[in-house]
This record gives structure tokens, C-alpha cells and sequence, in this order.
């Protein structure tokens, strides 16, 4: 397949004025297969920040209202995961290394929460057994109009994904101001996770790593604030203007200033 590839791009180089990449993996792809600087455009994988932004507003009014439907009491931390649950999702992981926390005692007052559905639900319920009764809970699947009340609701957001192109999930958390936990597989990290700055990348499949992370971010609220003050920051210029102006620039490199 990789062979396959390599000879379809080949083949496509000359026929193609212009390429819209959506993120720095993308555009580093598309360079070594010898696509020249010139002919690469930044048109960022971008979701509607207002309309997230709009929705997490109104899931923070009743946040309290939420957390009691929940179960989960005023002072409880609260860490995020939202798949489908598949292998490569590694949500397995999550739970593993939130289970080292309760063990040593860094994730007493925390709870897990897991959104979503899929092949590995019994696999990974019977391993949320080892942390303890009701400190991983299990929701189901949360359509486009649930999920930003889980978005408001907690104080980390985690992505442990292995073989992730994107990750567009990091967008909508991000339009929720809380800080990341992302592994090195995920594209959209690279683009979207700085660091130290608004959370930490972490090594896909390296539960050790996970754990070290979670306990940074939960053992410091003020730092994760203004990890999340961060995210705010970084997502606001990743947006649908920043498409249109990338489209522009490419369409501007072959049609001149015909282009408004």
C-alpha cells in the first residue's frame, strides 16, 4: 500500500496547481513526498468556535444542575474521555493509568468519566472495576447537542489515541477552556498542544507517562486554569476565517489579485 501511494502521488505532483493542508503533519507529508513549499496552502481542520463556545455558555448556567444529575458532588474533579470505543481509541490506557492515581491516592476526590460507545464497552468496563465502585462512569454515546455540557463539565480533557490522523475532538474541548492531555499519535496535537503550556503530550500507549500527566494537571487547579485559558487562546486562531484567508492565498498565488 505504502508503495502504492508513494507512485499515486507521483503521478498526481504534476497535475495539481495547489495543495490545502489542514495541519502541520499534513503539510510535512505532503513535502516529503516532494511537493514544493509553493504549492502547499494552510487551510487548518477547523470546527465553528462560535457555535461551540455558544453551547458550552449554556451548558455552564446549569453546570451544578448537571453535576448532581451526575452524581458527582461540587468539590470532584472530573477527567474526560470522548470515542468511540475502539482498540486504537486506547481508552483502556486512560482508565489504567487514572486506576495508578486512586491507588496512590493523587485521584481520591476524581472521577473518570468515558462518552461513547463501541466494540471495546465490556472489555473496558471490566477494567474500570480495578479503580474502584463509581469512580469511572460510563455515560454512552452523546450526540453534537449533549456533548458540550461533559465539554463544561471537566477539568481535563484526554486523547490517548494511537494511528489518530486528526483528533477533531481537541478543537470543540479546547472552545471549553480546559487543559489537554494528548498522546504523540494524535495529529491535531502537534498543531493545537503546546506543552507545558496547555497541557502535556504524552507517548502513545505509555500508561506511565499518562499517569505522570493526569497527576501534574489535577494536582494544580490553578495551573490547569490557565492551561485552559491557554487552550482559549490557541483555538481562537484556528477557525473558519483562517480557512477562508488560506483559500484565498492559494487561489491568489494562480488568479493574481483577481481574487477579492
Amino acid at each position: 500500500r505504502a508503495l502504492a501511494k508513494r507512485c499515486f502521488l507521483q503521478v498526481l505532483k504534476p497535475l495539481l496547481s495547489g495543495i490545502l493542508t489542514i495541519g502541520t503533519l499534513n503539510r510535512e507529508f505532503y513535502a516529503q513526498h516532494g511537493f514544493p513549499a509553493r504549492k502547499l496552502f494552510s487551510m487548518p481542520y477547523a470546527v465553528d468556535n462560535d457555535w461551540f463556545k455558544a453551547r458550552i455558555g449554556e451548558a455552564a448556567a446549569r453546570r451544578d444542575e448537571f453535576r448532581r444529575e451526575l452524581g458527582i458532588g461540587p468539590d470532584q474533579q472530573v477527567v474526560l474521555f470522548a470515542a468511540k470505543f475502539q482498540p486504537r481509541k486506547r481508552g483502556d490506557d486512560l482508565i489504567r493509568a487514572f486506576g495508578k492515581l486512586v491507588a496512590d491516592g493523587a485521584a481520591q476526590n476524581t472521577v473518570l468519566i468515558m462518552v461513547g460507545e463501541g466494540e471495546m464497552n465490556e472489555e473496558w468496563r471490566a477494567i474500570a472495576k480495578e479503580p474502584g465502585p463509581d469512580k469511572v462512569r460510563f455515560v454512552g454515546f452523546k450526540g453534537m447537542l449533549e456533548l458540550p455540557a461533559y465539554l463544561d463539565l471537566c477539568d481535563v480533557f484526554v486523547i490517548p489515541s494511537s494511528l489518530e490522523p486528526w483528533g477533531l475532538i481537541l478543537n470543540e474541548v479546547m472552545n471549553a477552556a480546559k487543559p489537554l492531555i494528548a498522546a504523540n499519535e494524535v495529529g491535531s496535537a502537534y498543531d493545537l498542544l503546546k506543552d507545558g503550556e496547555n497541557g502535556y503530550m504524552v507517548e502513545s500507549g505509555n500508561v506511565e507517562q499518562l499517569a505522570d500527566a493526569l497527576r501534574k494537571v489535577l494536582s494544580d487547579p490553578d495551573k490547569a486554569k490557565a492551561m485552559g485559558a491557554r487552550s482559549l487562546e490557541i483555538i481562537d486562531g484556528w477557525s473558519f476565517e483562517r480557512d477562508v484567508n488560506g483559500l484565498k492565498d492559494a487561489l491568489r498565488a494562480y488568479f493574481g489579485d483577481r481574487v477579492v
